[in-house]
């Protein structure tokens, strides 16, 4: 069954991350909707969203293709508010080995032979602080772009 490209280059990206060992355990999913209840944020998620395309003319037979991939960084913490900082200090250290990893991964191979290459990875926000005060969930999102032409 063909897939479209970002759903392709997700799907590199959730078997990457999968394979990564970090500070903390974690299972990378592709996701379209990344919606969870804060009791199944006990553990670390890492959902991975397409998010945007876009196409400029590469030459005359060929379009760069540059794909936005979110990976999303949750967790519910399970402290009292002096503990907050204790607690997020460990998921944003994750959250730059994620980064780092991602940068260091330069190319992903695609279903069907085609490559994307990284092109720059933003991490914005760093850290939801409405979600740290009204649910004590750390939220953080790493944006990537990838490069194919075709």
């Amino acid at each position: 069954m063909a897939h479209a490209v970002s759903i392709l280059i997700a799907d590199a990206m959730v078997a990457f991350l999968n394979a990564l060992t970090l500070s903390h355990p974690f299972t990378a999913e592709r996701k379209y909707v990344p919606s969870y209840a804060l009791e199944d944020l006990a553990a670390i998620r890492v959902p991975v969203v397409p998010r945007t395309l876009e196409q400029e003319m590469a030459d005359r037979s060929r379009v760069d293709e540059t794909y936005a991939i979110d990976v999303g960084i949750l967790k519910h913490l399970n402290c009292s508010d002096d503990q907050v900082e204790a607690a997020a200090d460990p998921l944003m250290l994750f959250t730059q080995q994620l980064a780092e990893a991602l940068r260091n991964q330069r190319t992903l191979s695609l279903t069907g032979g085609a490559v994307a290459a990284w092109t720059g990875l933003v991490n914005d926000p760093l850290y939801i602080p409405e979600h740290l005060t009204t649910m004590r969930q750390f939220t953080s999102v790493l944006t990537t772009t990838w490069k194919v032409v075709r």
